[in-house]
């Protein structure tokens, strides 16, 4: 997810018309719009009420997680991808089977900033909140079950993970980035946290 802040900012806006509406459809007499009307309002006043506070919430864990990392807090490895090595790894990316990570093309000037913390992957100002095994991850976040390092141009971390459902099973899928150059140490300081 990208500016989680501004998706808080939409899910507190529903709210907030769903407040309005809820209150509007009290106000207003009945007479005004008719019981029809009303009944829908109130119905979409519930709908938003409910459905943007749990948007809110989730973003709003995203957003804390983005803050952290931002802050350089609960980072444990940070590299920068030069262009030309995203732009290798974006055209490897197109043979994986299932990788979480949304890759853009072409790269930034800039590079790609990749940065792995305790809570959350923020790469290319994308965010994915995770866990690590020796953490608890509720339904519907990922939970890292390995690390591996593929031997590709460039290289990659391949984090095996896996989201809990509230029914049923769980499921499984990747998330692969490449690692700079010079972070190759960095890298192999993530396979630890999988076990």
């Amino acid at each position: 997810m990208r500016n989680p802040s501004l998706w808080r900012t939409v899910g507190i806006t529903i709210v907030l018309t769903g407040l309005a509406t809820g209150a509007a459809t009290i106000l207003i007499p009945d007479t005004t719009l008719g019981t029809t009307p009303k009944l829908l309002l109130f119905c979409y006043a519930l709908t938003a009420i409910i459905f943007g506070s749990l948007w809110t919430a989730w973003r709003h864990a995203d957003a804390i997680a983005y803050s952290a990392l931002q802050r350089g807090q609960d980072i444990l490895v940070r590299w920068r991808v030069d262009p030309a090595d995203w732009d290798r790894f974006a055209a490897l990316n197109e043979t994986f089977s299932l990788n979480e990570l949304p890759v853009r093309r072409p790269a930034p000037a800039t590079g790609v900033e990749v940065i792995v913390g305790r809570r959350a992957v923020l790469i290319d100002g994308h965010l994915i909140r995770l866990h690590w095994p020796s953490q608890t991850g509720a339904a519907g976040t990922w939970t890292v079950e390995s690390a591996t390092l593929l031997p590709a141009d460039p290289p990659c971390v391949n984090l095996r993970v896996r989201m809990a459902q509230t029914h049923g099973s769980p499921t499984y899928s990747n998330l692969v980035f490449p690692i700079a150059a010079a972070a190759q140490d960095d890298a192999r300081r993530l396979i630890p946290w999988t076990s």
